[in-house]
């Protein structure tokens, strides 16, 4: 996180990481499975309801938003798939959320690079590991959203504005660089296909 802090920094470090990665992967020509992220949909642009694999990505001045995309057009042109993800949570020594404010605070002067009426979509990592492995052994092919279907999270100023209050700590400021979408994000795609996750959301709206 401290080599992304600016625009510049975000261009280098996706373009190396992502782009460069996937667009090696495909080219061995052995199927690929990319873990993407909901940056891609940025705000959401005109979805004012619901955003689906269909929506198409915006927010393309943000390097972040734009080499995800980029990379996985790399993976889904020789076949492979690409589960889209939004920002994940639990795994052992992660962060938790209050020490995710706290860096903010210590290291960011209290700013975040989020928008305070994004939705704050999080997905537990066994749920993550769970898509995964659930998508190697069905052989999917193509994007899928990788969320809990059933319920929509509170947003980040709610969310976070919550967490600073309970850890006695100052109110981060949203700098809105990394937009995300202000609307239900589906994922019956791949509940279709049998999947579900398992943990419930984080910080649901209104609880």
């Amino acid at each position: 996180m401290r080599k992304t802090r600016t625009r510049e920094e975000r261009e280098q470090h996706y373009r190396d990481v992502l782009l460069a990665t996937c667009r090696s992967a495909a080219m061995t020509r052995v199927r690929t499975l990319f873990l993407s992220s909901f940056s891609v949909y940025g705000d959401g642009g005109e979805n004012t309801a619901l955003i689906d694999e269909q929506a198409p990505p915006a927010n393309q001045e943000e390097p972040s938003a734009r080499y995800y995309h980029l990379a996985e057009n790399e993976v889904l042109n020789a076949g492979g798939c690409a589960l889209r993800f939004p920002d994940m949570y639990g795994a052992p020594d992660d962060l938790s959320f209050p020490q995710r404010v706290k860096l903010a605070n210590e290291h960011f002067g209290g700013k975040t690079i989020f928008g305070a009426d994004a939705l704050l979509y999080a997905i537990h990592f066994e749920d993550v590991v769970n898509a995964v492995l659930h998508a190697l052994y069905n052989n999917l092919q193509g994007v899928y959203n990788v969320c809990d279907e059933q319920r929509i999270p509170a947003t980040n100023r709610e969310a976070f504005d919550g967490i600073c209050d309970a850890e006695n700590l100052s109110r981060l400021e949203f700098l809105n660089h990394i937009k995300a979408p202000k609307c239900k994000i589906s994922a019956a795609k791949l509940y279709a296909t049998g999947y579900a996750v398992t943990h419930p959301l984080p910080f649901p709206a209104g609880g």
